[in-house]
């Protein structure tokens, strides 16, 4: 039989101790930083979710505008655009109402700014055919300290032969 020496591989329960403690500090660490890389993830959501509405609100309006019967009466003012679409027999307004952009009374985008959340930029045909409608959108999107104000800016040009 052999004879066991005094140097047997293994570790002692003090070293055990000593790497659960390490193991312990790194698992801190580690967590004390999940709850911010949780909440940068959430405002990346709503961030992109946020772009997404804004894209999806200037399509409409531009493929509204650009679709619009400019043989029948139409009317642009600093808030809002009046219009008929193709050959609809009602007319169509894109407005702003509080802080909801309005497309006919149903809400077309949310969050703008109060009063100065939708601009509109008239053309001026007479001056220059080539200066489209302008159209601006101020939207309040989550930011890293809250909500943040953005500002969105098209030009959208329609052709006045379309519809003769």
């Amino acid at each position: 039989m052999k004879t066991r020496g005094r140097n047997q591989g293994g570790a002692t329960l003090l070293e055990l101790v000593a790497v659960l403690t390490v193991l312990a500090v790194v698992m801190a660490g580690a967590l004390s930083v999940l709850p911010d890389a949780v909440r940068g993830m959430i405002l990346a959501r709503d961030e992109s979710a946020a772009a997404e509405n804004i894209q999806a609100a200037l399509t409409r309006i531009t493929h509204e505008v650009t679709n619009m019967d400019t043989k029948r009466p139409y009317g642009f003012t600093s808030t809002s655009i009046t219009y008929y679409y193709r050959d609809d027999a009602a007319q169509s307004t894109i407005s702003l109402s509080g802080t909801n952009l309005m497309l006919n009374g149903n809400v077309l985008l949310g969050n703008l700014v109060s009063g100065s959340g939708f601009q509109v930029t008239s053309p001026n045909y007479i001056a220059s055919p080539a200066v489209p409608a302008g159209v601006t959108l101020n939207v309040r999107v989550p930011g890293l300290n809250g909500m943040v104000t953005k500002t969105y800016v098209t030009k959208i040009e329609f052709n006045t032969q379309r519809f003769q």
